[in-house]
């Protein structure tokens, strides 16, 4: 019930400051050749679509009505989460649909964000996954949030300094959000990471990006190119498809152009942190289930073995406090991560406790009054 309350009284920005994001959008339009030869003029063009709906009030208020009905509706017959991990050959938001619809709840999504630039590149008609989730959804409402501003001479949105360092898991956890932790986990934490999980559902309202053969094959291989078809690719969700869910915001290391053996600890070290600040965020704000993926394994270039093993290490800590992960993904031509996932982390037993579904348990204080989801969801809002 708590969902469809924050669904209901989700906050509707004001028209005029969001005609700011229609600025850089409009700024930000890619040029007729590059444009054309990339595909990034037609994804720009389809973007704009999605902030009509986002700017319109009525729009808004629209989609905001039917994620919640459904919502309803999918809560009546709930099934109960599987108690394991799947690894899924899906698109990230036919994943999240399925899991919504089948168990009646709100998932957190995880977007593989940018740590300097709120969508990635959404506005210039960019197509990793962080674009692709905010193509499809609400999502573009915070680049009015907390944490992000607007540099009118790069004619962009813009990260500051603490924003940046919580989305790469640099921000340590308060006192008090440790001591609501080791509630939530049933043992001390002495120090952990966090990064951003928005408070308020985003809505997914747009399907995906739809890959087609081109008929050419590729290189000296016998496999067919595929290319994006402008036509079937982000088409409006029937309105009984449209659905709510958290955006959890996590930046990989980037690895482009670096040199880092799979050895190297350090780097194993950095993705551990960075995936238990995933890990604890959720747990914090009292989210037994979760959307991850291939995170940072795709234009990142991380190494997909070691990025599942360290998932899997960091979820087997964890284990109790979850009832349903999904790692939806697709291989591309390019990277193939389906099958390396699917080894390490496919079928991984899970059982949140009754002390993770609820923030009392064994170790909270005994003269301390309990305290609501609200109060355990101390992550700061971008």
């Amino acid at each position: 019930m708590r969902a469809l309350r924050e669904l209901r009284h989700t906050g509707k920005p004001q028209p005029l400051p969001l005609m700011r994001i229609k600025e850089a959008h409009y700024d930000n339009k890619p040029g007729f050749i590059v444009g054309t030869l990339s595909g990034s003029r037609w994804r720009h063009q389809s973007m704009g679509l999605t902030l009509d709906h986002i700017i319109d009030q009525e729009k808004l208020a629209e989609l905001q009505l039917h994620a919640s009905d459904n919502l309803k509706l999918w809560e009546k017959s709930k099934e109960t989460p599987p108690q394991k991990v799947e690894v899924v050959h899906q698109d990230f938001g036919d994943a999240a649909l399925d899991a919504t619809m089948k168990h009646g709840k709100i998932y957190p999504v995880l977007n593989m964000a940018s740590s300097f630039f709120p969508g990635g590149a959404v506005l210039e008609g960019g197509d990793a996954q962080e674009e692709n989730i905010w193509h499809r959804s609400t999502c573009a409402q915070t680049l009015l949030s907390k944490g992000v501003y607007y540099d009118a001479a790069r004619k962009c949105f813009l990260y500051d300094e603490n924003t940046r360092k919580l989305l790469s898991a640099q921000e340590k956890m308060t006192p008090e959000e440790l001591q609501a932790l080791g509630i939530r986990r049933g043992v001390k934490v002495p120090e952990a990471y966090k990064v951003f999980m928005g408070d308020q559902p985003q809505i997914c309202f747009r399907g995906a990006e739809v890959f087609v053969p081109t008929g050419a094959e590729e290189g000296f291989s016998s496999k067919h190119a595929f290319v994006a078809d402008a036509d079937l690719s982000y088409q409006f969700l029937p309105k009984n498809r449209i659905f709510p869910f958290y955006e959890l915001r996590s930046a990989a290391p980037e690895l482009i152009g670096k040199t880092i053996e799979p050895s190297d600890k350090l780097y194993a070290e950095d993705l551990s942190r960075r995936v238990g600040a995933q890990l604890d965020t959720l747990i914090l704000k009292g989210k037994t289930d979760a959307i991850l993926g291939a995170w940072g394994c795709g234009s990142f270039k991380n190494y997909p073995d070691i990025v599942a093993q360290v998932y899997r290490e960091e979820i087997e800590k964890r284990a109790g406090n979850f009832q349903h992960i999904v790692f939806p993904i697709i291989d591309t031509e390019h990277e193939a991560n389906f099958e390396i996932f699917k080894k390490h982390l496919d079928g991984l037993k899970l059982g949140a406790s009754k002390s993770a579904l609820s923030p009392y348990g064994l170790y909270a204080p005994r003269d301390t009054k309990p305290t609501t989801n609200e109060g355990l969801s101390q992550t700061p809002s971008i």
